[in-house]
């Protein structure tokens, strides 16, 4: 059965310093919970392991089988479940719980791991491992019982009918595939079972890829094998593939303890399955369709017939069409049955995998079918082709692999000398071309694979020529494709290039490819060679084989063979030129797999490609094995582990020629013994000089003297060591034994030893060393030298009272021996009587781990110098402070743990080593406490699953607790208790999880403090639930609305509006719509915007708030109406407007374009409606400035903004023609009112205010002044600003404010827009107040009555005003009202938004650019009516002229300069 090793790998010198580990201490796993778990069926089992001391490590869950051994082997192939937190196994059923990283400030206690399965079945039930990948390894074993709800007697198949019994060429096949003659006699199943000794391993394994190749002889034994339990990493010889395993330990597995599962898997395979099909060969039939054949059996065995094939077409990406430059369209269709060139019972289309990009579909074809014809494909794209055989049984391993481009040249059918070619020159010359370059490159056939960049710069004014009698009117583009030239040759390869331009140099690195396109074009060249095949490969060769092409066969001169690594896309192809079958293909890399293809040459150049074969070259051969060492060279490894008391199963170990597999099957078994194996190994020599020779690193120079390394960092350099072993064991002298000290006197001493066999000469080393720490494992203390070639040796000169150590090594040509024995003399301490033998030297590095409040692990070091096979026993003497006598106790391993230690405690520890030749010294003494007894701690809970706890759904709470003594854990739910335990760490698993499960609590209580508890609170995952901040709104044409909405969800929704609920139409953010979604403060709450802009009347209607996550989905519907705004009068045009205020029949004339005053003068009665007709002249427009000019009195200037007067009778006497005048001259310089004035809600206390411009004059707006007021108060605030909206900042949340705007320019302003009411905080605007200057007749009448009341105020303002006139007149500064702003002269700069957001008023004066005053940065408060809030002001009478020019010009000087150049 030793031969069963050769399936996993060959003999290894340098196996056993894969032992070279220094030990670290046990990493704690013994608090795991590894009792038996009894575990219902459809329950779930919580397996604990609990890690001390973590570290960097990473811990493992595998699960050892259902027998429940647990060999080493069996450890080691285990199956992998989890690693860390993160599930490896596809199991969906399993998760891994761990309590992470405390939080700051908590204590750091233990790594707990819970591994969970849920729903377990009767096949869960076996052993489980915890594992930590540390150095050594640590392991916790947890067996689970599954208990089954409902017994049932095992199921027992009715056997499979009798067959004949199927061929299996195995030796043909071996005989066929040169197998060595040595080996042919594993060459059968018998002889594989019955195997051979190690040497037929090593000297078989350059055969064993093609051995297992041939067992398998084609047929697919994996489903055999996985059934079996073979893992994953032995597979592979279930298909009959074989890969030469590494020598380092980190990546060599043994397949061994699978040996025999795999061979009885072939054996019943041979009768059951059928072989491969043979012999595939693919052609295209035409740019969408391959015609694939093959031959059923492989080399005519004799097998179970096929019931039917499986052919897989893989579309590969290197040739697509699309990079290619095809058009669209030409994708691959989903090939159906009606589609493939055969019945439905025939073939259909299996599967297609990777739909996403069509790259594969697999076919069933009958098993009486020998042929496939795959269309749909897509043109001029490379496939790859294989197929497999199955029957009812399970299937063969699939064919050789054949690719072929879907692409057909054009040929023409006859046999003969070659055709041909055209005239070509004769074309050139036709088509006007003269120069003799030109001639001779671009228009001779047979050298346009010659042509460079120069050839067509310099006959390029006749490149459309050359290239179209190229061409001799073919269309090459489909062959070019298929060869790989770029899109901007194309049209050379049609003959449509008309110019030739730099994108076409290029394409002198594919002339030869255009070349040959050319000549199968003319259909002069050979077609495909065909049938090409790989007859025989091996480590570094191939021998290639094709048939000859079907068309002009007799003019190939030669063939081209084209190769190129597989998978390797991007690589060149090298050519092997001249070529016939069979083909030579040597220098090839073995183990590596390839392509090729085949083309022919005759005397025009080369034809079409051939189908593209892959292959793999076998592994490389092994080296000759390593010559035997010289006999008495070898150590006597064996025999010294024995000595060493290495145990039965470890002895394996102690050989040099131990194959890895041992190696890893002791690992963890031996782990205990290693400083014995490492002692015996390196022989008592010192092979350090060698190892540096060797570039062993310093670090890793302990196992070249006897002594351990860390593995990680050494175990790239065990090769070299072992080799230093090999040559240190017939060149270096061996130890020195029998030592012993003498006639010791106050400054002297004898050493004695025996001499014989180790050369004739000795170093003797010495030196004096502390009496407390002792000589531990420093030998470098010894560090004086006298050199003997005796046994004997007299040391003199030494210190009196100083104590001293001796040792002494074997010195020849090569190196020295190491010391194996040292004595230890106190110099002068008193008289020695007799002979003082030498001993081992002491333990050192004595440390304490894992300690607690009763316990404590001790770890040592072992002796640096003792014998090869000194048989080392520990003694370790430990005492406590109060204690009087030193307890004892005896150990063989590196490591123990002390207990039931007093608590708060210091203790005294050391350690000595005992053999045969006596005891060695103490090592240093350790001083260690046991913890103190302190109160119960706890961490905040640890939940599961992490993301996602569902409604309804379960969690596991994790309660880690800390404490000493061990604390009692209990868990608490809203308050209500549901699980108590005396434990470290506490699992419980809840189902039915509710809405109302707030918060979890840990607590812990150890008898010892104030009982402590942590409380986590949790969100409980819950589909959506969508609430609209309103259902409704109501809004204007072109206003802006924001909808809102809120969703309470978890996790986190997708949130998208929709127009309507039915039609499902999903609004995307962009343009007139701005989409806003944030994350609020609490949990799972988030809130949805949607901003329209301006609405349009496609806007009003339904819209719908939708939320969709994992758990469901919720929608919340929203309505957008129109409010329908009233226009006002001088919206509706000169007639309309006299219409609705009811004007006169007869006085209707003065309305038919414009107000014409002179058709109704003369009419008495029209006199009485001469305030209608001011209303409608007015146009919208504030005329008072000019009319102030023009010396119209306060009490008509109402007339120049179209308001009724008080006293019409003396206003029309004496100011109609004025005030007339102004109209006709306002109307082409004064603005119209902004409109469609509307709000949007910042914040509870911003907001934005937008206006559209005029319609009149849109282009004469200088400024705009914006005037709001709180309701209730008398004063109100305005800023001036060039742009159409404004921030307001500071408002009162909830509180409601009115709001105007109003246009101006340097001759006057508008009338004020519709006052607008909205409350701060909200986005709802309230509509525009009515009145202003919308009046009906009624209303007219009624402010006619209230002004006739007022005539007596009127005539104290005249007086006022006079006042005020002859003030003004005084005044040295013109002091003019926003009516006017141009005309100020203080330079004061208008508010511009500048592209920010909001404009802050800091100042009454021009800060921030702003006209007009404010206060606290918010608003300007003025002491009027509190709306009117910009006293009318009348400047000094002016005619029209200065008002244009004049006053204009002086305008400029004092400020409004400024803003004209920003203009």
């Amino acid at each position: 059965m030793q031969i069963l090793a050769g399936i996993a790998g060959l003999t290894r010198w340098a196996v056993l310093l894969a032992f070279f580990v220094t030990v670290s201490g046990d990493r704690g796993l013994s608090a795991s919970v590894r009792g038996p778990q009894y575990v219902p069926a459809g329950g779930e089992a919580l397996l604990t392991c609990i890690v001390h001391g973590l570290g960097g490590g990473t811990v493992l869950w595998r699960r050892a089988g259902a027998d429940g051994r647990h060999s080493p082997t069996r450890l080691r192939t285990a199956e992998l479940l989890a690693a860390g937190r993160s599930r490896v196994t596809g199991d969906p059923r399993l998760q891994v719980l761990h309590g992470g990283l405390p939080e700051e400030g908590a204590a750091v206690g233990s790594d707990v791991y819970v591994l969970v399965l849920r729903n377990v079945t009767v096949r869960d039930e076996g052993l489980y491992v915890c594992e930590v990948n540390s150095d050594p390894v640590a392991r916790s074993f947890h067996r689970l019982h599954v208990i089954s709800t409902s017994l049932a007697p095992p199921r027992v198949g009715p056997a499979p009918p009798a067959s004949p019994r199927s061929e299996h060429a195995f030796g043909r096949c071996c005989h066929a595939r040169n197998v060595s003659s040595s080996c042919l006699h594993l060459c059968t199943l018998e002889g594989l079972v019955a195997g051979g000794g190690p040497a037929d391993v090593d000297a078989c394994e350059a055969d064993f890829a093609r051995i297992v190749d041939c067992a398998a002889d084609g047929r697919n034994h994996l489903p055999c094998c996985e059934d079996q339990g073979v893992p994953d990493m032995c597979t592979h010889i279930c298909r009959g593939q074989h890969f030469l395993q590494k020598v380092t330990i980190r990546d060599y597995f043994s397949c061994h303890a699978f040996a025999n599962d795999i061979i009885n898997c072939i054996s019943r395979g041979i009768e059951t399955l059928p072989t491969s099909p043979d012999r595939l060969e693919v052609t295209a039939r035409s740019l969408t369709s391959l015609r694939v054949s093959w031959i059923s059996g492989r080399g005519g065995v004799i097998a179970p017939a096929a019931d039917w094939f499986a052919v897989r077409v893989t579309r590969l990406r290197t040739f697509d069409g699309e990079r290619l430059g095809l058009r669209k369209g030409n994708g691959s269709q989903v090939v159906t049955s009606q589609e493939v060139a055969l019945t439905s019972q025939d073939v259909s289309l299996m599967s297609q995998e990777d739909a996403s990009d069509d790259l594969t579909q697999l076919y069933n074809v009958s098993g009486s079918r020998r042929s496939l014809l795959v269309s749909g494909l897509r043109p001029l794209t490379m496939y790859q082709v294989s197929v497999t055989a199955y029957n009812d049984h399970g299937g063969s391993l699939p064919s050789d692999r054949v690719r072929a481009v879907t692409w057909l040249p054009e040929s023409r059918a006859g046999v003969g000398a070659p055709p041909a070619l055209p005239e070509v020159k004769q074309c050139c010359q036709e088509a006007g071309v003269r120069e003799p370059r030109c001639l001779q490159k671009l228009c001779d056939p047979a050298r346009t694979a010659d042509i460079v960049v120069t050839d067509m710069i310099v006959c390029s004014p006749w490149t459309g020529a050359t290239f179209s009698c190229l061409a001799n009117g073919r269309d090459q583009g489909d062959c070019c494709r298929a060869r790989g030239l770029p899109p901007a040759c194309m049209p050379l390869c049609t003959g449509s290039v008309t110019q030739l331009d730099y994108r076409h140099f290029k394409c002198v690195h594919y002339m030869d490819s255009f070349a040959s396109c050319l000549m199968q074009g003319y259909g002069v060249v050979p077609s495909a060679p065909l049938s090409p095949l790989v007859a025989l490969t091996d480590s570094e060769f191939a021998v290639l084989r094709w048939d000859p092409p079907s068309t002009l066969a007799d003019t190939v001169t030669s063939y081209t063979v084209r190769v190129r690594p597989a998978g390797a896309d991007d690589a060149a192809y090298s050519s092997a030129t001249g070529a016939h079958p069979p083909h030579l293909l040597d220098g090839l890399t073995p183990g590596s797999s390839y392509e090729f293809y085949v083309l022919a040459n005759n005397e025009h150049g080369l034809g079409a490609e051939s189908s593209r074969v892959l292959f793999q070259t076998l592994p490389a051969a092994v080296l000759a094995a390593e010559a035997e060492a010289q006999a008495g060279q070898v150590a006597d490894l064996n025999g010294c582990c024995r000595r060493a008391g290495v145990s039965g199963t470890c002895l394996t170990l102690c050989d040099l020629g131990v194959n890895m597999t041992t190696v890893r099957r002791l690992t963890a078994v031996c782990l205990s013994e290693l400083d014995k194996l490492v002692r015996c190994a390196a022989a008592g020599r010192d092979h350090v000089a060698c190892c540096h020779r060797r570039g062993v690193p310093a670090a890793c120079l302990g196992p070249c003297r006897g002594q351990a390394a860390p593995v990680s960092e050494c175990a790239p350099y065990l090769g070299n060591t072992v080799q230093c072993f090999e040559e240190g064991a017939g060149t270096l002298p061996p130890p020195v034994i029998g030592l012993r000290a003498s006639d010791v006197t106050d400054d002297a001493v004898t050493l004695v030893w025996e001499a014989d066999g180790n050369g004739g000469q000795f170093q003797v080393r010495y030196g004096s060393i502390n009496a407390t720490t002792g000589l531990g494992g420093d030998v470098t203390k010894l560090d004086q030298v006298q050199t003997v070639t005796t046994g004997v040796a007299r040391l003199t000169n030494l210190t009196k009272d100083q104590l001293y150590a001796f040792s002494v090594v074997a010195v020849n040509e090569h190196g020295s021996s190491l010391p194996v024995s040292v004595v230890t003399l106190n110099i002068g301490g008193g008289e020695v009587s007799g002979e003082v033998k030498a001993a081992i030297s002491p333990p050192h590095s004595l440390s304490a781990s894992d300690v607690t409040a009763t316990e404590m692990t001790l770890t040592w070091v072992p002796p640096a110098i003792a014998p090869p096979d000194s048989r080392i026993r520990y003694r370790v003497s430990f005492r406590g402070e109060n204690a009087t006598e030193p307890e004892n106790i005896t150990t063989v391993s590196v490591s123990h743990r002390l207990l039931e230690l007093v608590p708060n405690t210091a203790y005294s520890v050391v350690v000595t080593a005992v053999d045969a030749a006596g005891e060695s010294e103490p090592s240093e003494t350790l001083e260690a406490w046991t913890l103190p007894v302190y109160p119960a701690y706890v961490e905040l809970p640890t939940i599961h699953p992490q993301d996602m706890v569902t409604e309804g759904g379960s969690m596991t709470v994790l309660c880690i607790a800390m404490g000493s003594p061990e604390p009692t854990v209990a868990l608490y739910i809203n308050g209500v208790l549901l699980n108590q335990n005396r434990t470290r760490h506490l699992v419980t698993s809840l189902t039915n999880v509710t809405r109302q499960m707030s918060h979890v609590t840990c607590y812990a209580d150890n008898g010892y403090g104030t009982p402590i508890q942590t409380t986590r609170y949790i969100i409980i995952s819950r589909p959506p639930i969508v609430t609209a901040e309103r259902p409704d709104y109501n809004r204007s044409l072109g206003s802006s609305v924001t909808l809102r909405c809120r969703v309470d969800a978890s996790p986190e929704p997708t949130l998208v509006f929709r127009r309507d609920s039915f039609v499902r139409s999903v609004i995307v953010n962009g343009g007139n719509y701005s989409i806003s979604q944030r994350r609020e403060a609490q949990e799972g709450h988030y809130t949805m915007e949607l901003l329209i802009h301006r609405l349009t009347v496609s806007d009003f209607g339904g819209y719908s708030c939708h939320a969709e996550n994992v758990l469901g989905k919720d929608a919340q519907t929203l309505t957008i109406s129109q409010r329908q705004v009233p226009l006002r009068l001088y919206d509706l045009g000169v007639a309309e407007c006299c219409r609705r205020l009811n004007v006169s029949q007869p006085c209707q004339r003065a309305c038919a374009f414009d107000v014409d005053l002179d058709a109704v003068l003369g009419l008495p009665g029209c006199m009485q409606e001469l305030g209608k007709l001011m209303t409608c002249a007015a146009d919208g427009s504030d005329h008072r400035d000019c009319c102030s000019s023009r010396s119209v009195p306060d009490r008509c200037l109402d007339w120049c903004r179209g308001r009724p007067v008080p006293d019409d009778t003396s206003c029309t006497l004496g100011y109609v023609s004025d005030v007339v005048e102004c109209f006709e001259q306002g109307k082409a310089v004064l603005p119209g009112p902004p409109y469609n004035v509307r709000v949007e809600a910042i914040n509870s206390s911003d907001v934005r205010v937008l206006w559209n411009p005029p319609v009149k004059n849109t282009d004469k707006v200088e400024l705009y002044r914006l005037t709001w007021r709180l309701q209730g108060q008398p004063t109100s605030g305005h800023v001036d600003t060039r742009s159409t909206w404004y921030r307001l900042s500071g408002l009162q949340p909830g509180s409601l404010y009115h709001v105007t705007v109003k246009a101006a320019n340097h001759y006057g302003s508008s009338l004020q827009s519709r006052m607008l009411n909205f409350t701060a905080g909200l986005d709802e605007v309230s509509a525009p107040s009515p009145g202003g200057s919308e009046l009906g007749s009624g209303t007219v009448l009624a402010v006619a009555l209230v002004l006739l009341l007022l005539v007596l105020v009127a005539l104290v303002l005249a007086g006022v005003w006079m006042v005020r006139r002859q003030r003004q007149n005084a005044s040295s500064v013109d002091r003019l009202s926003f009516a006017n702003p141009s005309y100020q002269r203080e330079s004061r700069p208008v508010a511009e938004n500048n592209g920010t957001d909001h404009l802050e008023i800091t100042t009454s004066t021009t800060t921030n650019g702003v006209i007009g005053n404010a206060h606290d940065g918010v608003r300007d408060t003025s002491t009027s009516d509190g709306w009117r809030q910009a006293a009318l002001q009348a400047p000094a009478a002016i005619s029209l002229d200065q008002l244009r020019h004049g006053i204009g010009a002086r305008s400029r000087e004092n400020g409004f300069q400024r803003f004209e150049n920003e203009q």
